[in-house]
């Protein structure tokens, strides 16, 4: 079952506008902006520094909002963090890596995979998703550009893409991660 909602965002630049992510959930709970959940026709904040807003039209009743709230939750803790949060000097959330990280969240969570947030020493946003078949590891650096490693535990193989690169050229690595497990 299919719901209704998208990712939007406001003050990102041009390369990294991805405004039309489905969510292939339905809803569970909607926020508390949220009154009626028929019928959603306002972009909710996210109130994130990097203005990203999540739109939710018509029928949405089901189960991912409340787990994009819980990474949203995770990625405002990331936005606290001073430079040097790590003594060695890292740098702080820069916000370009807030809307690639949420797209690549959202697609996760096509199939209920919800990762772990972290904090990457150069501004950026990792993620980290473990399955009983695999694990993959995406690093959204602090210009919006990803990396990412999925590894399949059975026999070790991997998939990589070490080259910074738009979103796009993720998808497929979290794809197959949903695809396997």
């Amino acid at each position: 079952m299919a719901s209704n909602a998208v990712l939007s965002e406001n003050r990102v630049s041009e390369p990294f506008r991805h405004t039309q992510i489905m969510i292939d959930q339905a809803l569970q709970t909607l926020p508390r902006v949220v009154t009626r959940r028929d019928e959603v026709t306002e972009p909710i904040d996210l109130n994130l520094r990097a203005g990203v807003k999540v739109n939710c039209r018509g029928g949405t009743d089901g189960a991912i909002l409340d787990q994009l709230f819980a990474v949203v939750s995770a990625i405002k803790e990331l936005e606290n963090l001073a430079p040097g949060w790590d003594s060695y000097g890292a740098a702080a959330l820069n916000d370009k890596a807030v809307a690639p990280a949420l797209e690549l969240t959202i697609l996760a969570m096509h199939r209920c995979h919800v990762p772990s947030i972290v904090p990457l020493p150069t501004g950026g946003v990792g993620l980290r998703l473990k399955s009983a078949a695999n694990e993959l590891e995406i690093d959204v650096g602090p210009d919006g550009f990803c990396t990412g490693v999925l590894e399949y535990l059975e026999d070790g193989s991997t998939e990589e893409i070490n080259e910074p690169s738009e979103v796009d050229a993720l998808i497929a690595l979290v794809n197959a991660f949903n695809r396997a497990g």
